[in-house]
C-alpha cells in the first residue's frame, strides 16, 4: 500500500489507491466480512483493509506514487493519485487530460 497523504493520516496510515497483494485466507477476509457494519464503523474501505491486514503491510516507496492534492507534480511524475477531490476529470490541467483515459 502507500502512505497515506497529508492530513488523511489521522484516518488511516495507510491509502488504498494503489495496492498489491498476494491472495491469503487474510486478505480474503477484506471482501468477504466487507458489509454496511464496517462502513458505519470506519472511515472507509482503506480503514478496514488497513485494520484487516495492518501487521502485513508493507509501503510503496514514497516517491513511486504522488499526491495530485499535496504534491508539486511535474509531467514526469509516475503515479499520481487523486484522492478525495478533484478528481482528475474535473482538473484543467493539460497533462491529466492527455494521460486520462
Amino acid at each position: 500500500m502507500l502512505d497515506n497523504f497529508g492530513p488523511n493520516r489521522g484516518y488511516c496510515a495507510h491509502n488504498s489507491s494503489v495496492m498489491l497483494w498476494t491472495p491469503t485466507e487474510k486478505t480474503h477476509r477484506i471482501s468477504t466480512d466487507f458489509g454496511d457494519h464496517v462502513m458505519r464503523e470506519l472511515h472507509g474501505d482503506q480503514d478496514w483493509i488497513w485494520r484487516v491486514m495492518s501487521d502485513d503491510i508493507r509501503c510503496f516507496l514514497p516517491e513511486s506514487a504522488q499526491s495530485y492534492k499535496y504534491d508539486k507534480l511535474t509531467e514526469d511524475s509516475s503515479i499520481v493519485v487523486f484522492h478525495g477531490d478533484p478528481k482528475q476529470d474535473k482538473v484543467s490541467d493539460p497533462w491529466v487530460a492527455a494521460h486520462w483515459r
